[in-house]
């Protein structure tokens, strides 16, 4: 039963992966790497609106790269923990009765109304 539960536990944790850790790490790579990117280039300062921009699509990029690889990274952990699961579970034993169905509808004889 502890085994069960700490699947459990698993599962409702990579149920839904979201990937905002390696969201977060790709707008830190993204800001630092324009930063750097600023700071070693020739004429850093003159910096104007265009080059505003650019970094924010950088930025933007790498932060929406890093969410898709952490949703990614998500699922495939989550898929892993299902065949483990799969692999190691065994289902308790089918009841021994056999179910036959529902028994057939039979049609019900008609009444006249009010007892006629």
């Amino acid at each position: 039963m502890e085994k069960v539960r700490a699947w459990e536990r698993k599962l409702m944790r990579q149920q839904s992966p979201c990937g905002c850790e390696q969201g977060a790490v790709g707008l830190l790579v993204g800001v630092f790497g324009y930063l750097l990117y600023v700071l070693i280039r020739p004429g850093w300062a003159h910096l104007g609106w265009r080059e505003l921009w650019i970094g924010c699509v950088v930025v933007g990029f790498t932060a929406s790269v890093g969410k898709l690889l952490g949703i990614l990274w998500g699922r495939r952990k989550l898929r892993r923990l299902i065949r483990q699961i799969r692999a190691e579970w065994k289902p308790p034993n089918p009841p021994t009765h056999s179910y036959q169905g529902d028994p057939p509808i039979t049609a019900r004889p008609s009444r006249a109304c009010c007892g006629n």
